[in-house]
């Protein structure tokens, strides 16, 4: 490997990914998450001792990413709200990140040009805009650039045998737990790099690892305990559901990956017929156990497949919804940031093996070679370029998400916005408005839509009782009971306001409330979910 081509490489990845991502500097903040990361959040407003003792003393949203908020005070006390530069420090660190992979996989694979793809599909790949135009997701960028930098410390403690490299190595791994969970995997990708450098895995090497998943079950069980009232998959899905979607996820990410098209802001759970889901999501293990028994199979000729298979499967396991990570979600492009790398490493060295095997004998293949990967960067970098633009605003967000509801839905939603925009709007009109939003996700929209009802109407239950459950998705579920018990103020017999009651004070782990609430609105006529009460009776004394 050459010294020259390799920074020529290197100049191409920044500016090409540089390029692609550039629209999203001209980004502002989108709603929702970059309101409890940025906007309102009070964590970032102190950098003083006291206030960073506090960053790392508080969990967020559940969860504790005490150097995701860091960042964000640093930004915060040197430039206020300025979205500029938010935007700017994603945009740079994908980039260093995007330096990182061809680094890494120049490690592993000693091949210039397999490493330049891998490195520019990372950096340009469309499902990565969301990780780096959206604020919140700087938790993406930033565990990404210690989770790689981790590695590849590993493989120079392999090559050198220095201890340096090894405590550098644990030391990344601390600070890619302290800025997301997801982490997590870290320890068994440092198992799957002795599987494709063909060290032997003994009982030197797993002792070596020890404090790594130590380590990891630790922080598993602290995240698993204070993340309780924050995950949760959509009442109606239950476990069996879970192992469907989870096959479903896998098989999503995969075919994104490999043709990124129709992506969307937000992929909402499907509809069940009955208590089935979708035909795609039943059948989804069958195409699974094939692909899996493919790479098997792989086994047989070369490493490279199961360990891309495995990168892609290890990083990508924790939100595969399995095990429930909240939100109205059941799979998002950011997901993807890191697990595409795999993915990137088999269609590189398959580009190889065509290019170096195939073109000697035909050398017409050596020209379809080039010219379909140059088509393919050309073509990542346009669906780059413009799904920057989706994330402009909550506006652009917002419309995005309506690609994928159904028409029904979209044609309430004109008619409201229109019925509002000609005569202003009755409390009702802007309740209807409300409930749609909040179907959509858009929880910020719909207490901002609930508020103005009370505006016109202070003594609506329904309109309080709708602003509860818009708290209540957004997970405050303090202000989710205060409202709830206004709505009851008005009408004590309003079933649905002791349901959001019930649900509240669950997610609040006072189950005896909750249990007492949903008898209430039971008794009152309210149809409870089969799956929430199920849940519920677990804590029946």
């Amino acid at each position: 490997m050459k010294k020259n081509q390799i920074i020529v490489f290197a100049i191409l990845i920044l500016l090409v990914s540089f390029v692609s991502l550039l629209p999203s500097l001209s980004n502002g903040f989108v709603g929702g998450d970059d309101s409890n990361y940025v906007l309102k959040n009070p964590l970032i407003r102190d950098l003083s001792w006291r206030g960073v003792r506090n960053i790392f003393t508080s969990m967020h949203l559940g969860l504790y990413k005490p150097l995701t908020m860091l960042s964000f005070a640093l930004e915060y006390h040197y430039f206020k709200l300025g979205p500029y530069t938010y935007h700017l420090t994603n945009l740079i660190l994908h980039l260093l990140n995007a330096l990182l992979v061809f680094w890494l996989i120049l490690l592993v694979s000693r091949k210039a040009w397999v490493s330049f793809i891998v490195a520019l599909l990372f950096g340009i790949h469309p499902m990565h805009v969301e990780s780096v135009a959206w604020v919140s997701e700087r938790k993406d960028v930033l565990y990404s650039l210690f989770f790689l930098s981790g590695i590849i410390a590993y493989i120079y403690s392999l090559r050198d045998k220095k201890r340096v490299y090894h405590y550098l190595t644990f030391f990344l791994f601390i600070l890619t737990l302290l800025v997301k969970p997801m982490g997590l995997t870290f320890p068994f990708i440092l198992l799957l790099c002795d599987y494709i450098l063909y060290i032997k895995l003994d009982k030197d090497n797993l002792k070596s690892k020890a404090v790594f998943f130590i380590t990891s079950g630790i922080f598993l069980g602290f995240t698993l305990i204070f993340a309780s009232g924050y995950a949760s998959r959509q009442p109606s899905f239950g476990f069996f559901d879970g192992i469907f979607i989870a096959n479903y996820a896998l098989l999503f990410y995969l075919a994104k990956i490999i043709l990124p098209l129709k992506l969307c802001v937000l992929y909402p759970y499907p509809h069940k017929n009955g208590n089935l889901l979708p035909f795609i999501f039943l059948i989804s293990p069958l195409f699974l156990l094939f692909l899996t028994s493919a790479v098997i199979f792989s086994r047989r000729y070369t490493r490279k497949i199961i360990f891309g298979s495995l990168f892609f499967l290890i990083c990508v396991f924790p939100v595969i919804q399995l095990v429930p990570t909240g939100g109205y979600a059941i799979v998002a492009d950011r997901y993807a940031y890191l697990s595409s790398i795999g993915i990137f490493y088999i269609i590189a060295e398959f580009i190889a093996w065509l290019y170096q095997n195939k073109s000697g004998k035909a050398p017409v293949i050596k020209a379809l070679v080039i010219a379909g990967l140059a088509m393919a960067i050309v073509t990542l970098s346009f669906l780059s370029w413009n799904r920057c633009k989706v994330w402009r605003g909550p506006d652009a967000w917002f419309d995005d998400a309506l690609k994928s509801y159904p028409s029904e839905i979209r044609e309430r939603l004109r008619f409201y916005r229109e019925k509002i925009g000609r005569n202003h709007g009755s409390p009702e009109d802007y309740n209807n408005l409300a409930v749609i939003y909040g179907e959509l996700g858009s929880h910020e929209t719909a207490i901002s839509l609930c508020q103005k009802a009370i505006e016109i109407n202070p003594n609506s239950p329904e309109a309080y009782n709708n602003l509860s459950a818009a708290y209540g998705f957004s997970k405050d579920f303090d202000k989710s009971i205060e409202f709830s018990q206004k709505s009851l103020a008005l009408d004590p017999r309003f079933a649905s306001a002791y349901n959001n009651l019930a649900v509240a004070y669950y997610y609040k782990q006072q189950y005896a409330l909750a249990i007492q609430n949903i008898d209430t609105a039971i008794r009152l006529g309210f149809k409870a979910d089969s799956a929430f009460l199920k849940e519920l009776n677990k804590y029946r004394k």
